[in-house]
Order: C-alpha cells, then structure tokens, then sequence
C-alpha cells in the first residue's frame, strides 16, 4: 500500500497525524487532498498529482461563493483541454 501525504505536510507537521491513521484506510486518504485549496489551479494540480477528491474549506471563510466559482472555472478548464471528465487529469503528473 502506498503512502503519500497529498497536501505536502508531514504527518506530524499537520494533517493527520500517523498514530490516528489505520493502516486500513491509508490508500484513501492518500487519494484525498486538502491544504491550500483556494481556485480551480489548485485543484487542478493536485488532481494531477493524483487525487481523485479535493476540500476546500478555509477559502470559504473569505468567499462563500468559492466553491461554485471554482466550479465553474474548472468546467472552463474541461472545454479549454477538449476533456470530458475531470477524471481523466487524476494521476497525470510527469516526473
């Protein structure tokens, strides 16, 4: 089973915390990020980097209306790229 931290914070720099992770459930939230969140390209990249979910939460502190803008921006990003599905973004890192 893989691990990686999707939001770039140490387990014990942030996010949760090794001890409160079961080893059970460890491959989804390494698919699930969070941390920074505030416009579509953020989204974006770490969907890229192979997220298949997203949260945004504090940006909402600052727009309620984030959530629906981003949204929208990323139907934009879908037509601008000739993509049918955000789907097909998760995983497509090159390295």
């Amino acid at each position: 089973m893989r691990k990686m931290w999707i939001d770039g914070r140490a387990a014990d720099g942030g996010g949760a915390p090794q001890s409160a992770v079961d080893p059970a459930t460890e491959e989804i939230i390494a698919e699930y990020a969070w941390g920074g969140v505030s416009d579509a390209e953020d989204v974006m990249e770490f969907l890229v980097a192979g997220a298949a979910a997203v949260q945004m939460g504090t940006a909402t502190f600052t727009d309620p209306m984030i959530i629906p803008d981003v949204i929208e921006r990323l139907k934009t990003i879908l037509a601008e790229t000739g993509s049918k599905s955000i789907q097909e973004f998760i995983g497509t890192l090159q390295y």
